[in-house]
């Protein structure tokens, strides 16, 4: 690649990148003159999404007419004044030049990196493409039942083979990642960490009263029990020094339904059987935002998604949640192990964060019923560790649907 420019330039408006495909010399000349649409939804990097004026032909022989430019900062996007480091770029890189895609998973492919204005151009899954989550938020049919279901055992299949790739010496030592691995940690505990603690102060945000209201709410105060919080920081310190050591195998690190892409056919064919027709519309599912890959216990990764079925489950009736959580475990089960103990602390925590930020409903009792249920999984009167470890992991993990 030719010598860049070591001026660092601002690519945080439309206008600007504009004016960066145009000028820099280095650039495809495919990707001058787009017309740019920013992509909104992320919280920590610029993305765009550019129409070309002329196709594109990729390095895998492609002709492209879209594609997404993805611009790193050392803050937020969403925030400014919130320092991250500038170096997950490179994290993201390598996933997209190295973790493995099938016929139907895709990682999206790289097709122009620029490292001194951390610049990432690559494959675009299409405008018409559904995010898992928005996909979760809706009441389906049988058709589309089917479809999520498939979806949920493709998913589980294709996390097992990452997290089996990701064991060998040389790609733990490529995605060892210790900002992503704070980041997580962070996300994790932040649901129910402000119980862990009996100081007055834990209750200052108003949304942070929440679990501790879901724990005891006929109570004033909102006080658990020593011995609870004493179990429940002894849980999260535990966790927390996981989260930060553990060398088990490359975790994608972000697996939620909002970076998960369900991409349907344009044009189908008609079958007779509803099941064969719900199966042949789906094209393709895009794994997207990389930036967080590191390394861990992959039961970390499953209860990301496990998390997110049940709390989709209980806020939205008929909706695809539980049917796709027992479709994913089952999945990533015939391909990989699942350590239980481990997967339902980190699907607790998970609830947790979900109820916490409210993401799926402003319904305060159903969001205590659900609070509780992880809350009770944590610290109840029976503990994970005294639970038959020897049981069956999917139904220990719809139990958690209220």
């Amino acid at each position: 690649m030719a010598a860049h420019t070591l001026n660092r330039v601002d690519l945080t408006t439309i206008e600007l990148v504009a004016n960066y495909l145009n000028i820099t010399h280095y650039i495809p000349d495919a990707f001058r003159n787009a017309k740019i649409d920013v992509i909104t939804g992320g919280h920590l990097n610029f993305t765009y999404r550019l129409h070309l004026k002329s196709p594109f032909v990729s390095p895998f022989g492609l002709s492209v007419e879209t594609a997404i430019l993805k611009h790193c900062t050392c803050f937020m996007s969403v925030d400014r004044g919130i320092q991250i480091p500038i170096n997950r770029w490179r994290y993201e890189k390598l996933a997209l030049q190295n973790i493995p895609s099938t016929d139907i998973i895709k990682v999206p492919r790289l097709y122009f990196e620029d490292e001194p204005q951390h610049v990432l151009i690559m494959e675009d899954a299409g405008s018409d493409v559904a995010t898992l989550k928005n996909l979760l938020l809706q009441p389906v049919n049988q058709n589309d039942g089917v479809l999520l279901a498939l979806v949920g055992k493709y998913l589980g299949e294709w996390l097992a083979h990452l997290h089996s790739w990701g064991t060998s010496p040389e790609n733990l030592s490529d995605f060892e990642q210790p900002y992503a691995r704070i980041a997580w940690a962070s996300r994790a505990f932040m649901g129910y960490d402000h119980v862990a603690s009996n100081s007055e102060q834990r209750y200052s945000d108003p949304r942070k009263k929440l679990l501790a209201r879901a724990m005891y709410p006929n109570r004033p105060d909102y006080i658990i029990s020593e011995e609870k919080s004493a179990r429940l920081a002894t849980l999260i310190n535990d966790a927390d020094y996981s989260i930060r050591t553990d060398t088990t195998t490359v975790l994608m690190g972000d697996f939620l339904g909002s970076n998960i892409l369900v991409k349907k056919r344009k044009h189908q064919l008609d079958y007779d059987d509803e099941e064969v027709q719900s199966t042949k519309s789906l094209e393709a599912i895009y794994i997207v935002d990389w930036e967080l890959i590191h390394v861990g216990k992959p039961a970390r990764d499953i209860a990301t998604l496990c998390a997110e079925l049940v709390v989709s489950a209980q806020f939205v009736e008929y909706g695809p949640g539980r049917v796709m959580l027992r479709e994913f475990i089952k999945g990533y089960q015939a391909i990989g192990e699942i350590n239980q103990s481990d997967l339902m602390l980190y699907t607790a925590f998970g609830i947790g964060m979900h109820v916490c930020t409210k993401q799926w409903a402003q319904d305060q009792m159903m969001l205590e019923r659900v609070g509780w249920k992880g809350l009770q999984l944590l610290i109840g009167d029976t503990p994970m560790e005294e639970e038959d470890n020897d049981g069956d992991i999917l139904s220990q993990v719809e139990q958690l649907i209220v």
